[in-house]
């Protein structure tokens, strides 16, 4: 299972394209419910060990899988941590970001960026 963070450092789990957040830990096993559990009421869980190894999905989900979201998680995180361990402007930290981005061919689509938006200046 890969971990990415949350918006508020929390760990989240990635399984087969499916966000997971931990809802408790028991011993050597780690219990995850599906990120959309709140919002959707989707009963999608997954039970690893404490490595996040030997994944067991125990529920389906009532939903399909949004690479974007995934995406879009990775990238906040990644400009949440340059912000903290660097004294580089945001616009600076952003357009590094993107740079990486264009590197790896993602989809423009994925952070829900604009064209321009570095670019655009107030009138």
């Amino acid at each position: 299972m890969e971990v990415v963070k949350s918006q508020r450092g929390n760990d989240l789990g990635v399984h087969e394209g499916f966000i997971y957040k931990k809802e408790k830990v028991r011993g050597d096993k780690i219990y995850w419910v599906c990120c959309k559990y709140d919002r959707e009421r989707c009963i999608g869980r997954c039970v690893t060990n404490s490595k996040g190894e030997n994944i067991v999905s125990t529920q389906q989900h009532n939903h399909t899988v949004n690479p974007s979201e995934l995406e879009k998680r990775k990238r906040l995180g990644k400009l949440k941590e340059l912000a903290v361990a660097t004294q580089d402007l945001p616009c600076q930290i952003i357009a590094e970001v993107e740079e990486e981005e264009e590197v790896s061919q993602a989809s423009p689509y994925s952070f829900g960026r604009r064209p321009g938006l570095l670019s655009s200046s107030r009138t």
